[in-house]
């Protein structure tokens, strides 16, 4: 494992709290650091404060939803933007799956294995 100094650190955004514990646990064990937000105005704080990996955002949330936080990510960091992962547990409506296709936008559908979120840090490992 990495040194604190060297690890990657995601955000992970969601209003319920359960799915950000999960999600913080599982990244720690597969060697990332991870800090949480579960409203958007908190997430845009950290974000403007903070040099994040990836970003791991609900899509259902009260204030920014998922699509909006991804507009608000690609505003403020564009590389970022490329490292986003949207989590959800809705079924995505089609002009909302047009755009995440569009955008190349990994979604992690809830509920989720460890085994799946493995396979998500993957993902986004290959990604320069």
């Amino acid at each position: 494992m990495q040194s604190n100094e060297f690890m990657k650190r995601a955000l992970i955004i969601d209003d319920e709290p359960d799915i950000t514990e999960i999600i913080t646990i599982f990244a720690k064990q597969l060697g990332y650091l991870s800090d949480v937000s579960h409203s958007g105005d908190d997430a845009i704080a950290k974000l403007l404060n903070n040099p994040y990996w990836a970003i791991f955002c609900d899509f259902k949330m009260p204030g920014y939803n998922g699509i909006e936080m991804f507009h608000k990510i690609r505003e403020l960091n564009p590389s970022l933007s490329k490292r986003f992962v949207l989590v959800t547990g809705a079924i995505l409506d089609r002009k909302t799956n047009e755009f995440v296709e569009k955008k190349d936008i990994v979604v992690l559908k809830k509920p989720f294995t460890f085994s799946a979120l493995k396979e998500v840090f993957l993902m986004l490992e290959e990604i320069k």
